[in-house]
């Protein structure tokens, strides 16, 4: 999936979460960037999602300096990870890096454990989208793949609808 998809798709797993009564702000913030988390073990021939949107947020806020070395950390820890010989959709595609996030999100309580839980709803929600592609994802012992490509039709009617129920919901919250 593309990385928009991801954004709005662990944003609205962030959501109702957050409706549910399970955390706040913080975690819907963290959701959103969990969702774009396991795509850093992206090609480094290819910028990720994270480095371009940063640069582009931090240069509208008037401080793209920032954005260019929040970049650079980020080049800098795929780096890392493709020297310790991470490739795109292996650990880092792993189910036990949400649910142990989620699990350290209930342990602790406050702030943190919000940040936590919300980085592993999101990253389960990337997680759980890769899974309905072709390549798919490897769940424990399963590896279970789905129909939706990269930029069809398909992947933006799965997007909507996850934006329709996110809306709902909220519209009856109220």
């Amino acid at each position: 999936m593309r990385a928009v998809s991801h954004l709005v798709l662990s944003t609205a797993a962030g959501v109702l979460a957050w409706q549910s009564g399970l955390g706040g702000g913080a975690m819907i913030m963290s959701a959103a960037i969990g969702g774009l988390l396991p795509d850093l073990d992206l090609p480094t021939r290819v910028d990720s999602p994270l480095e371009r949107w940063s640069v582009r947020l931090f240069r509208k806020a008037g401080a793209a300096w920032i954005g260019h070395i929040f970049a650079a950390f980020i080049r800098l820890f795929r780096l890392a990870l493709h020297a310790l010989g991470a490739s795109h959709r292996g650990w880092w595609h792993s189910p036990y890096i949400p649910f142990s996030l989620m699990a350290l999100g209930v342990i602790f309580r406050g702030v943190t454990g919000e940040l936590l839980f919300g980085m592993g709803l999101g990253i389960l929600a990337h997680l759980l989208a890769d899974s309905l592609t072709p390549s798919g994802i490897r769940w424990f012992r399963w590896h279970l793949r789905g129909p939706i490509r990269t930029g069809s039709p398909l992947e933006a009617a799965v997007v909507m609808a996850m934006l329709l129920v996110t809306g709902i919901v909220l519209a009856c919250a109220r």
